[in-house]
């Protein structure tokens, strides 16, 4: 449902996310708070909070902007918490979070005066 409502939102910026090499192997598996997603979502946005699930939420000095997880991103997270890193470590990879927004009826209610 969240999903859908994003899909139907008009796209007003795109922001690159890069999950390095260095991140993977500081990476700790099944911690949400030190997931490797989260950690470069965090220090691309200079957030303060970033919640991975089926969406993304950023919270940056007291504002939130919410984005919709991609798959390439989940499939990371799940490869990610379930592969034994001695043997098989997921490989660096790179997905662009879009910003959107939703069209409202009768125009935009805050610019108008």
């Amino acid at each position: 449902m969240i999903r859908r409502a994003f899909e139907l939102a008009k796209v007003v910026t795109q922001t690159r996310i890069r999950v390095t090499q260095r991140g993977i192997e500081e990476g700790v598996q099944s911690n949400c708070f030190h997931c490797r997603v989260v950690c470069a979502v965090k220090r691309v946005f200079k957030a303060t909070e970033v919640w991975v699930g089926e969406i993304i939420i950023v919270t940056k000095e007291g504002a939130q902007r919410t984005y919709v997880t991609l798959t390439a991103a989940v499939d990371f997270i799940e490869r990610f918490d379930s592969a034994m890193l001695e043997f098989e470590s997921p490989k660096p990879f790179n997905f662009t979070l879009d910003e959107r927004v939703r069209a409202t009826l009768g125009g935009n209610r805050a610019s108008e005066g």
